[in-house]
């Protein structure tokens, strides 16, 4: 009897419990919570700052409404928060709660959603032609039109819509974040690697002929002589029996080589003139804080203008700079250089004469410098190559005359990119990133080598040698530039920039 008994209290109390457990804790003497998201805010961006406003009501038994909202407690996915303004850096789903005086309200749910930048290529080559494009996505919507890209390793905040990173000609890691309605998205890394030239090259026994001219051909693989087991080809027309071909009109031809399945970079035989790159010599100092504005506006003409880019440090007051080399090899410049007070920088001259660049002017003012020069005469071709062998980097350079009344001289310089170093006027401090830097000259002079009076269309030969153990071999190319002499004036005619380990072939007009 006693056992039934016990049983029949243990029934009694089962269901008394499952009565009160049923109760929403959010009732309490007739009162609920009620918690509401200000104009319907259910998607915020997950940026530390765009913010879910909510409104707590409190109904009492009666009816009455009390607007609780600065005295209630709020959790999102139970995680307490200050106020009744919720936001978050980390995208994703919260589900929101407040409670009051024992009360707990509904749930809100709240996405935060974070301005996305993703890239379609991690590793990009350091050839100037590697290209990583980028897109800019909010809320599952693509705004990349509408948003801007900062390039965070050079400060550089590229215009509306544009999406593209093309590599330098320098190996590393570059970190890119976007901008969009007031909002700042992930940051994401391009690194650039070193280039890989392509095994197979041609090589024309001339760089510009004449009509009727004969021309014939080298194929190379790996340096290795294959000109027998490959074939050669006109772009777009007929492959040539053997390995020579005959200009019968005017104009520019192009070829291509074909060994096993590869296909060598096209090049040019032409009657035309040679194309025509500026040379611009750059005078700065890191303790010069109107530098980095030059530095910039020469990079962004050079996305338009033929400009070959040398930056020459040089001595001035303020902190001792590491990159000065070589500069009593520059002295004929210094009296441009100097101004009340001393040296003036920064400081540029193009085509080697005083043709001058006065100062930390715009792109758009270097522009106008270039332009005039761009289009004189070009009295040489140059088509170069740079290889290195560890530490050791030597460079063939082939120049074609295109006058037979100019003395010419050649010059060759080592230049490095890529290092990272302070300087005064920019934002990056030891992150700064010096580019186009002279380090080694292989002439005795800037004037260069003497090349003599050549005949029209005679091609000469010529190779230099460097040691770059003090540098990152992977970031040295090579400038190569001809002078002739007008009276005791020496004018650059022509310039090329030559990727480590690859090669530049003639160019021409078009």
């Amino acid at each position: 009897m006693k056992t039934w008994k016990l049983l029949g209290f243990a029934l009694l109390s089962l269901a008394l419990c499952a009565t009160s457990c049923n109760k929403p804790d959010k009732q309490k003497g007739g009162s609920q919570l009620a918690l509401t998201i200000n104009d319907g805010k259910t998607s915020i961006a997950a940026d530390g700052r765009d913010a879910a406003t909510f409104t707590v009501i409190q109904t009492k038994e009666d009816g009455t409404k009390i607007d609780v909202t600065t005295t209630a407690e709020f959790t999102a996915n139970g995680v307490a928060f200050e106020g009744y303004k919720f936001t978050t850096k980390t995208a994703g789903t919260y589900t929101i709660v407040a409670t009051y005086d024992g009360l707990t309200s509904n749930e809100v749910r709240v996405t935060a959603s974070s301005l996305s930048l993703s890239v379609d290529l991690e590793s990009i080559a350091a050839n100037g032609q590697g290209t990583a494009t980028f897109t800019v996505t909010y809320e599952d919507r693509d705004v990349t039109a509408d948003a801007t890209i900062t390039n965070l390793s050079s400060d550089e905040i590229y215009p509306k819509g544009a999406n593209t990173f093309t590599s330098p000609n320098y190996t590393g890691e570059f970190q890119f974040s976007a901008q969009y309605n007031n909002l700042t998205s992930n940051t994401v890394t391009v690194t650039v690697v070193p280039a890989t030239a392509p095994t197979l090259r041609l090589i024309p026994s001339v760089g510009r002929v004449n009509v009727n001219d004969i021309v014939t051909f080298t194929v190379e693989n790996n340096g290795t002589d294959i000109t027998d087991a490959a074939k050669i080809k006109v772009v777009d027309g007929d492959y040539l029996e053997g390995n020579s071909y005959t200009m019968t009109a005017t104009g520019t031809v192009q070829f291509m080589a074909e060994y096993e399945g590869a296909t060598s970079p096209v090049v040019s035989v032409s009657t035309k003139e040679f194309f025509k790159n500026v040379l611009i010599f750059k005078f700065t100092n890191i303790d010069c804080s109107y530098c980095p504005q030059l530095a910039q506006s020469i990079e962004i003409a050079a996305e338009t203008q033929p400009i070959i880019d040398v930056a020459i440090h040089y001595t001035r007051t303020g902190a001792p700079d590491p990159m000065v080399k070589d500069e009593a090899l520059f002295a004929d410049y210094r009296p441009y250089l100097m101004s009340t007070g001393g040296i003036a920088l920064p400081q540029a001259f193009l085509d080697m004469f005083e043709a001058q660049i006065p100062g930390a002017v715009s792109s758009d003012m270097v522009v106008s410098y270039v332009k005039p020069l761009a289009v004189r005469p070009a009295y040489a071709g140059i088509a170069a190559s740079a290889k290195a062998d560890g530490s050791q980097v030597t460079a063939t350079v082939n120049v074609t005359s295109a006058s037979n009344t100019r003395e010419l001289y050649l010059a060759v310089m080592l230049i490095e990119n890529g290092i990272r170093y302070k300087q005064s006027g920019s934002n990056l401090g030891d992150n700064y990133v010096h580019n186009h830097i002279y380090r080694e000259l292989a002439t005795e002079t800037i004037y260069g080598d003497q090349l003599g009076t050549l005949a029209n269309n005679q091609q000469v030969t010529k190779t230099y040698t460097f040691d770059a153990a003090d540098y990152d071999v992977n970031n040295c190319h090579i400038v190569a530039y001809v002078l002739y002499k007008d009276g005791e004036k020496y004018i650059a005619t022509n310039a090329v920039d030559v990727p480590m380990n690859n090669w530049v072939d003639y160019q021409f007009a078009e």
